[in-house]
């Protein structure tokens, strides 16, 4: 059996933290606006002082002590340093090397180096067999049942090369992954990697010819949430059946069982002119393992396995095998330097550093919106704020993020409305630390990021707690409820694009459903997002919260600054069962389709919400669980012009 060669599964390096405060606290530096002056209004605001437990939750607006801290000290450094007219692949690798990780990285992965998407061609879900499935569950317990002769063959462990090969980093992080093209390896073994960012291939056995156990890293400081993978292979013969098994994933059941492929990427394919990540894989199938879980929940007792077989398309390939599109730190600070150096004079466009993570990485914060004007003052427009990735497994929520800021970034007329109309915060990346050290749950403190929002700490979880500061001076000190909230996710275990929302009237707390709201408030986005995005079920969105939802992003915003339209937005990392896509998979072009639609929607909302309100009250339609359809609005409309000359939207 396998016991007694399982890792501790926890990184060597320890955090040495000081305990949570639970004092409720203020933000020190974290706020981006200044009611003096409207040029800075959307930059950096005054530090905040902490403050008492009776000044922080009165409900009277608060006094602050607070000055002007110099603005250089919130530039974006990692971004700002690179000088204009560099290759995309080279600021890359630059932004990489300059990356804070927990174990040192050897390389840059070639498809985040080459900004690598996917096909725009739809790719089918799989079609489970349920014999072949029965076969390797057999096949599992026996092998666990066997000796441990085959656990000899062990061809990858990172912590024998974290032992013996200390790597100083001293210079660039670089990739040569198309000069390594056609080199064969001594052996007829698969080689494998994953010191690079978002990499977590802990150790590897090979149990057969072409049959290899997987043992994913679990996140920093912990032994638990084994479920994104991230890893190269190479030494491969073409055309030939590889097996893999990931026998320490830890979720009760997957969309590996219901039609998800895994992610394949060839950098031979790439160099001939066919770049991207392709979904591949049969005989795919997520069962539970007779291995023993180091897992604290008792419930857990076991791991559970993901297997599936690939056939490499070329002889001795770089090959990447991924859980989904990889979105990587360097890879967000990389665009924004790419969007940088594409500004448009009517655009305005900030990115500056949040905060610090625990070690010591920048945490951008990005500001977009049009200049200010006499007749349209910044200080005048409703505020959106948006947030991204603080599970870092959920690399789909960036690629949505991806396509909202590309969307408010491009010269449409709709887009110019949007940037008219609202001043949009983004924390694209709430939880770089996981991102960066291949984390799927947490970060570098074994917490739940969206679970600490009702109390952040100052210290352990900096970039919640300055986003709360940021929300919290736009509220209290600005006078500025943000028009719309949302954080955006990824699903592990349904399909499709839906929202969660706030109502009072579904609250698990007795004195909320005994408050008066207007069900349209949060009703419409999603209703919107339904009419504009293929992939959308409405009929999954919901807008009920238990207790254990109160820490969360979705529910703090909503009951601590009264955003009526605070949302959490979940995709699938499989693919779609309603709609046109109905039975393919979600790609990058569809995630950034996603967060286009997403932008659409919310440059519309105001004017949509306004309009339907009128109609619903002159039609007397109250029923809060149904917001008209188009259809049932234009016919609506032509009711309530029958008796009008004059049928005009001027009506409405």
């Amino acid at each position: 059996m396998y016991t007694k060669f399982w890792c501790e599964l926890q990184t060597d390096q320890k955090l040495k933290s000081d305990s949570i405060d639970n004092e409720p606290i203020a933000p020190q530096h974290s706020h981006h606006f200044s009611m003096y002056d409207r040029d800075n209004y959307f930059s950096i605001p005054p530090t905040i002082t902490r403050l008492p437990n009776n000044e922080r939750h009165s409900n009277t607006s608060n006094q602050w002590q607070a000055s002007i801290d110099n603005r250089s000290m919130y530039n974006l450094s990692a971004v700002d340093s690179l000088t204009p007219g560099k290759s995309r692949r080279s600021v890359y690798c630059e932004v990489a090397s300059s990356v804070r990780s927990i174990i040192p990285f050897v390389k840059v992965a070639y498809p985040d180096m080459v900004a690598s998407e996917s096909p725009t061609v739809l790719e089918p879900l799989n079609n489970k067999e349920r014999k072949t499935c029965r076969a390797k569950m057999i096949a599992c317990v026996e092998r666990g049942l066997k000796s441990e002769s085959n656990m000899a063959n062990v061809v990858y462990d990172l912590d024998t090369l974290l032992a013996n090969k200390r790597v100083e980093k001293t210079g660039k992080l670089i990739n040569n992954d198309e000069e390594r093209l056609r080199l064969k390896e001594s052996g007829y073994r698969l080689c494998f990697e994953s010191r690079f960012e978002s990499g977590n291939l802990r150790k590897v056995i090979q149990i057969g010819s072409r049959e290899y156990d997987l043992i994913l890293t679990p996140d920093v400081n912990s032994r638990e949430h084994c479920t994104w993978f991230y890893f190269e292979v190479s030494n491969m013969d073409a055309n030939l059946p590889y097996v893999f098994n990931i026998i320490n994933c830890e979720k009760s059941n997957s969309q590996f069982n219901f039609g998800m492929k895994p992610l394949l990427y060839s950098v031979k394919e790439a160099v001939l002119g066919n770049p991207g990540w392709v979904r591949e894989g049969s005989d795919i199938c997520y069962f539970r393992n007779p291995y023993p879980s180091s897992s604290k929940n008792q419930k857990k007792r076991t791991y559970l396995t993901a297997t599936f077989t690939i056939k490499f398309p070329h002889n001795y390939d770089i090959c990447y095998l991924a859980y989904h599109y990889p979105y990587t730190y360097s890879q967000l600070l990389t665009h924004i330097w790419c969007w940088k150096q594409s500004l448009m004079s009517n655009i305005v466009f900030r990115a500056e550093s949040l905060c610090l993570s625990l070690n010591k990485n920048e945490i951008p914060v990005l500001t977009i919106t049009a200049p200010d004007s006499y007749n349209n003052l910044i200080t005048d427009r409703e505020v959106i704020f948006l947030t991204a990735r603080v599970h870092p497994g959920e690399s789909n929520s960036s690629w949505i993020m991806h396509g909202t800021l590309q969307y408010l970034l491009e010269d449409s007329l709709a887009a110019a409305n949007a940037r008219m109309k609202y001043v949009f915060k983004v924390v694209p990346m709430l939880n770089p630390e996981g991102v960066i050290n291949g984390c799927n749950r947490c970060g570098l403190t074994n917490e739940d990021l969206n679970r600490r929002w009702s109390q952040p700490s100052a210290d352990l979880h900096p970039s919640i707690y300055h986003t709360k500061g940021l929300l919290d001076y736009c509220v209290r000190v600005l006078k500025k409820v943000p028009y719309v909230f949302c954080d955006f996710h990824g699903h592990s275990r349904r399909k499709n694009v839906f929202l969660y929302g706030c109502s009072s009237q579904e609250s698990w707390l007795e004195v909320d459903r005994d408050k008066v709201e207007e069900p349209l408030d949060f009703l419409m986005l999603p209703n919107i997002m339904s009419s504009l995005t293929t992939g959308f079920a409405l009929p999954l969105c919901k807008f009920s919260f238990e207790r254990h939802k109160e820490t969360t992003a979705r529910v703090t915003v909503w009951r601590e600054f009264g955003v009526k339209r605070s949302y959490t937005m979940e995709c699938s990392y499989c693919g779609c069962d309603v709609g046109p896509n109905k039975g393919f998979h979600l790609n990058t072009t569809h995630l950034k389709g996603i967060g286009n639609n997403f932008g659409v929607a919310i440059s519309c909302l105001y004017e949509e919400t306004q309009w339907r309100l009128k109609i619903i009250e002159a039609n007397q339609v109250i029923d809060r669980d149904h917001i008209p359809t188009n259809k049932e609005l234009s016919n609506l409309e032509e009711q309530d012009c029958s008796d009008s000359e004059d049928s005009s939207d001027d009506n409405y």
